[in-house]
């Protein structure tokens, strides 16, 4: 029987939105009378009440155990907030985690969203969400959180979705030193370019396969770009409906995409289009897509990505040929799902969904890279 939550009128533009950012095989009305789906109403409804209300944010972040500190230094795109918990003990350190949201997002839109919040409060870490997610940005908010907190440089991490994720391997590329893992949501396992699209460095590179830094990926199975399998490569899927949703309902006055600091602005783009309306007037995009040159194998092209990543975590390569028999396999099976074979495999449920999962160890034993494919998931965190 359909849950009545999400009649309510705060769901109705993210109910339109799971119908516009899958391929087509999401059980949108399915997905929404799941348990997964009654706990993202859930957070929903909390971030209805306080995305516009920084005293009613503090007071529920407050009720958590987390002290909600917001920071607008010149605008907008210069917002970020600072989540710690409400008691800090003398002499300890801290560690903190990065949550850089998705492109076009508000801060508001998803930090409550992920549930990095509760486990902040639970484990006793500080969660950093800036508006600007460019590398810059994130190494200076480390040093202002340095300088008002006991922070635990050993243990800063990254987490990101979307655009936010690609964000993400833009930062530890660029500086790994700073980091000790990451996890990204709705993104490649590798890109050679950041969100800018400028291309890394050989040096970086070399850098950060000598200092190799874990990574946990995650996509919805029902993706409109294609993340999963692992072993294959297709174009992005078109939208599989006019958009009558939208993720993000915060409203700012300063919000606008065309001075978005994260996205390439392009003065041949800004055509009208039947498809998305108004949104395409922006003159902006975001990187371009990595996919095979002109007549390369789809299927060598992403195993020649997945091993990329394998020799950044020195971890042994995956038997091509074996993976890519996968894609003979029933739909459903967890290496036909994921692509990949790993150390670690499982199926696990969380809030009553099926979680494809492969863990890759290195050639010490410890496990470097988690692959997590979430069944009937949109692109969402």
């Amino acid at each position: 029987m359909r849950d009545k939550i999400w009649d309510l009128p705060d769901l109705q533009d993210f109910h339109g939105y799971l119908y516009t950012v899958n391929n087509g095989s999401m059980d949108v009305e399915g997905f929404i009378d799941s348990e997964y789906g009654r706990e993202t109403a859930r957070r929903l409804l909390i971030r209805s009440r306080i995305q516009n209300d920084q005293d009613e944010a503090a007071k529920f972040y407050a009720s958590v155990g987390l002290r909600k500190e917001y920071f607008d230094w010149d605008g907008y795109y210069d917002r970020w907030t600072l989540l710690t918990p409400l008691k800090m003990e003398p002499g300890r350190s801290y560690p903190l985690v990065f949550w850089l949201h998705g492109g076009g997002n508000s801060i508001e839109a998803e930090e409550n969203m992920t549930g990095f919040t509760d486990i902040a409060a639970r484990e006793g870490f500080m969660l950093a969400v800036p508006q600007n997610t460019n590398h810059d940005k994130v190494f200076e908010i480390i040093e202002r959180v340095a300088e008002r907190y006991p922070l635990d440089r050993g243990r800063v991490y990254l987490a990101g979705f979307s655009q936010g994720g690609v964000q993400c391997h833009g930062a530890y590329m660029r500086s790994p030193e700073r980091f000790a893992a990451a996890v990204t949501s709705g993104n490649g396992i590798w890109s050679p370019w950041d969100d800018l699209q400028v291309e890394y460095t050989p040096e970086e590179i070399k850098k950060t396969a000598r200092l190799k830094m874990p990574l946990m990926q995650m996509c919805g199975q029902s993706e409109p770009f294609a993340y999963a399998p692992l072993n294959d490569w297709t174009p992005r899927a078109p939208l599989t409906a006019r958009p009558w949703g939208r993720p993000d309902t915060f409203e700012h006055p300063g919000k606008n995409d065309d001075l978005d600091p994260t996205r390439i602005h392009d003065l041949t783009l800004g055509k009208f289009d039947a498809v998305f309306g108004d949104a395409a007037r922006h003159k902006w995009r975001m990187a371009k897509e990595y996919a095979p040159a002109r007549g390369e194998d789809p299927g060598e092209f992403a195993m020649k990505n997945v091993n990329f990543r394998m020799d950044l975590l020195d971890c042994p390569r995956r038997d091509a040929a074996i993976c890519r028999g996968f894609l003979r396999e029933h739909q459903g099976t967890l290496h036909r799902t994921v692509g990949i074979y790993g150390d670690y495999e499982a199926i696990e449920y969380h809030y009553g969904v099926r979680h494809y999962t492969v863990g890759v160890n290195d050639k010490t034993g410890r496990e470097m890279y988690r692959f997590v494919c979430v069944q009937n998931a949109p692109h969402w965190p």
